[in-house]
């Protein structure tokens, strides 16, 4: 090679190392990558190659040696008994190699040990890895990957997930100390669900199932980490002392299983490498319908004998792999970049696509979640860019491939973008720090279907004829102008309607009339106060006696009530103390809405029940939403997941995890019949 040619490779090798450091610190330390797993393994495999061929430009700072980032100031940092090693993987090239590349790591382990190994393979989480330290089977400390050296003390934060035990019990004797290593997760229903939270409540929503459990790990208040569906999957140890050793990687599993861990997506044991790669292409034809992110399968040799003689390198063992799966994301053409109008007056900007298939569906559409974010990743009208979908998860765009922009407009300016509101063409503006811009015309039309969707949806008022159709009809008729009026409808006016016959009005009547009765907090939730969700609503319904109890509360009262912040004591300090709030609570009620009230002149408290939260888990005798009820009717506030808040947890038939969790926690539990006596 020419010292030219040399000083060009060289070059490369420097700027991939600099690219590589940024997106470790990125994905290890900031919890927000900014390009796929394929592409990063692209990057590793050409510097690695590089380095094989070059072997002087190797220094002790190089990626290849080092694995995550430094742990966060945040956390005390904890060195882990074993180093928590990253994983080489097999990802498919421009033909799919990956079952030959297997079978080549089955040739390197049978020359290295003179064996033909059986193999144990596990799904491949995306999630957070942790590692468990337990001394005399009592959960002592847990901490992140870290570097792969030091990690950070978490420990706090893991005790409030329901599937991680404090204590190993079970027909196998912990040893004296060891590490248990596994993925902190949160499963896609759960994240839809979160997400679904954090947007009632005009919180942030989270990009993806990743991101969330990261984010929820480590908060520093373990309060709300106690609140997120997180769940923690083992897939192995590490240090272990003072106990009997185990052979094989079974005997592993089986021992985690039998001390209360949840074991997923595997372990299975294979006779050899054939049985192994099969077990691959059929976890991928199934990723779609799996209840979690997965990016692959590893594959580990069994016998623990044979995983001491093919030891390790300077990142990995030399005894497992990862099979990672086909990338589910796809490049694309940005067409446009448009804007959504919510419920609270926030606009969303929405990627319009070139239309592509992303695992068997057509994406059409994709999240760019807020301004910020596309101005910090520089994302323009006419791109190519990488579109990621995972489940039923919405799919988002994730960055630009090139950057060739020559003849095309500058960069996105919110300000020409959307400049007024897209649905009534009125101002548009921050709130103080927030990511988002809001429209603050509280008669913007696409704003009131979005309010009355929201009001007429199941668990508010659940008006099953208020669909997308019907509620634009009547919003852009002029019939109603806020989510009160749908209570004065009547089947001759919304007979005198385009497309509505006879019949139809009068079941809309019949289900709008129907639902006119409903409980003091789900009427607060209807209102769509921003940072007011169903939970908050039902805090407030339990605290006040009656509606104008609430609406005539200051903003230090609305603060100084468990649960509720200073930011959601303003917003709704803000909605009752306007003419707008107050008008729109004495039309609902005008118009026939009965509140039922959990305390107070109106209500039918019941000491032992009102003021306390209740979680309900299990099956019972009659329908969930009856007991529910019931209990808010007592002045109770009800709840979807177990935590240090909770009073009281109704168990019933096939009771699980909150159950369990309740149990920990020391939280008191009563059966069906206990809690009929306490009504």
């Amino acid at each position: 090679m020419t010292d030219s040619a040399k000083n060009l490779v060289r070059k490369e090798y420097s700027e991939l190392k600099k690219l590589i450091k940024k997106h470790n610190r990125l994905y290890y330390e900031k919890d927000s990558p900014e390009i796929t797993d394929s592409e990063y393994d692209k990057l590793m495999s050409r510097f690695r190659e590089i380095e094989k061929e070059n072997p002087e430009f190797v220094s002790a700072d190089s990626p290849s040696r080092k694995i995550g980032g430094k742990p966060s100031s945040h956390f005390a940092p904890v060195t882990h008994l074993k180093k928590m090693m990253s994983i080489d993987n097999i990802s498919a090239g421009e033909t799919d190699d990956r079952p030959q590349k297997a079978h080549a790591f089955d040739a390197r382990v049978a020359k290295a040990t003179g064996a033909s190994p059986a193999y144990v393979v596990q799904m491949k989480f995306d999630g957070v890895s942790a590692s468990l330290v337990y001394e005399n089977s009592k959960l002592a400390r847990a901490a992140t990957r870290g570097d792969g050296s030091v990690g950070e003390d978490i420990t706090e934060n893991i005790k409030t997930i329901k599937s991680v035990p404090n204590a190993l019990c079970g027909k196998v004797r912990a040893p004296e100390i060891i590490e248990i290593r596994g993925e902190v997760i949160i499963l896609l229903d759960d994240f839809e669900k979160l997400n679904s939270e954090m947007t009632n409540s005009e919180g942030e929503p989270f990009a993806n199932p990743r991101n969330a459990a990261a984010g929820s790990l480590r908060q520093i208040d373990s309060r709300i980490t106690a609140l997120r569906p997180l769940r923690f999957f083992a897939w192995g140890v590490g240090h272990m002392s003072g106990g009997n050793p185990m052979p094989d990687e079974m005997a592993v599993s089986r021992a985690l299983e039998g001390w209360g861990f949840k074991m997923e997506g595997g372990p299975r044991l294979c006779g050899g490498v054939e049985e192994a790669v099969k077990f691959c292409g059929e976890a991928e034809e199934k990723r779609e319908s799996l209840k979690y992110d997965a990016d692959g399968v590893v594959i580990k040799v069994n016998d623990m004998n044979l995983r001491q003689t093919l030891g390790e390198t300077a990142k990995h063992p030399r005894w497992c792999v990862a099979y990672k799966f086909k990338p589910r994301h796809s490049e694309t053409i940005l067409k446009d970049i448009t804007v959504q109008v919510g419920r609270t007056g926030i606009l969303t900007p929405v990627a319009e696509l070139e239309p592509v298939n992303i695992g068997g569906v057509t994406v059409r559409r994709a999240s760019l979640h807020n301004a910020n974010f596309i101005e910090e990743r520089d994302i323009r009208v006419g791109d190519t860019v990488v579109v990621k979908r995972a489940g039923d998860v919405i799919p988002e765009v994730v960055k630009v491939v090139g950057k060739d922009r020559s003849g095309r407009p500058p960069g996105f300016k919110w300000s020409k973008v959307c400049p007024v509101c897209p649905s009534c063409g009125g101002e548009v503006s921050k709130m103080g720090d927030e990511a988002n811009f809001i429209c603050a015309n509280p008669s913007c039309p696409e704003q009131l279907k979005q309010m009355i969707a929201h009001m007429a949806s199941r668990g508010i008022f659940d008006i099953k004829g208020l669909g997308r159709e019907t509620v634009s009809a009547l919003v852009e008729d002029g019939v109603v102008k806020d989510i009160a009026d749908i209570f004065s409808l009547t089947k001759e006016r919304i007979a005198g309607m385009e497309g509505f016959a006879e019949k139809s009005s009068s079941e809309l009547e019949r289900e709008i009339n129907e639902s006119k009765e409903v409980n003091f907090g789900v009427f607060i939730a209807a209102l769509g106060i921003r940072h007011v969700g169903k939970q908050t609503s039902e805090l407030f319904a339990v605290e006040f006696e009656s509606v104008d109890d609430f609406f005539s509360a200051s903003e230090d009262i609305l603060s100084s009530i468990k649960g509720v912040g200073p930011e959601t004591a303003k917003t709704v300090a803000d909605f009752t103390g306007c003419a707008k709030g107050v008008e729109l609570k004495d039309k609902m009620l005008r118009f026939g809405v009965k509140l039922n009230y959990p305390s107070g002149r109106n209500s039918g408290a019941k000491e032992g029940i009102s003021g306390k939260t209740f979680v309900i888990t299990g099956r019972f005798s009659k329908p969930r939403a009856e007991i529910e009820k019931a209990i808010r009717g007592a002045g109770g506030v009800v709840s979807s997941s177990v935590s240090s808040k909770t009073d009281c947890l109704v168990r019933g038939a096939d009771s699980g995890s909150k159950l369990n969790k309740a149990e920990r926690l020391g939280v008191r539990i009563v059966d069906e019949k206990t809690l009929q006596k306490m009504l």
